[in-house]
Formats: structure tokens, C-alpha cells, sequence
């Protein structure tokens, strides 16, 4: 796959994801009491949906670009999970917001999507810059 071709299908992919994770989103925060028994659980799992699309995501991207590492691929997912819980603490304390349940969500699933958006495009510039690299050190013409 050409370059080009690479940031095309990451491109769609991201949008793609969310899209995803918006329609999750307003999803959760309309019917998250049909789903969670006890205090805490609309966040828990809504963290567990998103943890689950964002490793499809990777395996997304993973399908693209062949040169991303498995360990890389179960490494990132969790550690924008944390850097996402971290920074929405510190919006939601920032901003004197509430944390209602749906305040909660809605927060959430916006540092985690940015987040993850991040961590995606810092590996489509990384890797793409080392393929770039190999290949033009394989075509050099002395």
C-alpha cells in the first residue's frame, strides 16, 4: 500500500470510529439504567464498550499497516484508557462539573475518542516515517 493509500484508510477509520463512538455515546447516556444494577456500573461499563471498540479499531489498523507491534497493539488501548480517566478527572474538577452519571459519560467518551485519535496519528506519523525510510534506503541509487 502506497502512503497515500495508508492515510486514506486511517482517515476513514477514525471517522468511522467515531462515529461509533458517538452513537454509543448518546446511546449510553439515554438507557445506561436499563443496563447498570449497581452505583458505578454506567461508567464501568461504558469503559468496557469503548475498551472493546478501540481494540477492534487497532486491529483495524493493524489489518493496514503491518509494522505496528501486537504488543503495541494491547499496550495502547489500555493506556489511553488511564491517560482518558486521568484527564477527565482533571476536566471535570477543572470545571466544577457535577459528575452526574450522564455528565460522567458524556466527558468520558470525549477525552477517550481524543485521546485515541492521538495515540492513532502519532503511530500513522511514526511508522509511515519509518517505511519511508526503508524504502528509500532500499531504492537508492549509488
Amino acid at each position: 500500500m502506497t502512503q497515500q493509500a495508508i492515510k486514506k484508510a486511517f482517515s476513514y477509520s477514525i471517522s468511522c470510529y467515531v462515529l461509533i463512538v458517538i452513537a454509543l455515546t448518546i446511546y449510553w447516556v439515554n438507557n445506561y439504567s436499563k443496563y447498570a444494577r449497581f452505583k458505578g456500573d454506567d461508567s464501568i461499563i461504558f469503559a468496557e464498550y469503548l475498551l472493546i471498540l478501540t481494540v477492534i479499531f487497532y486491529l483495524i489498523q493493524l489489518a493496514f499497516i503491518r509494522q505496528i507491534k501486537y504488543l503495541l497493539l494491547l499496550i495502547v488501548p489500555f493506556f489511553t484508557m488511564l491517560t482518558s480517566i486521568i484527564l477527565g478527572l482533571g476536566v471535570m474538577t477543572i470545571l466544577a462539573i457535577e459528575e452526574t452519571p450522564r455528565q460522567t459519560i458524556c466527558i468520558y467518551s470525549i477525552v477517550y475518542s481524543l485521546t485515541n485519535i492521538l495515540f492513532s496519528l502519532f503511530i500513522l506519523t511514526f511508522l509511515t516515517k519509518g517505511r519511508r525510510e526503508q524504502i528509500n534506503m532500499t531504492y537508492k541509487i549509488p
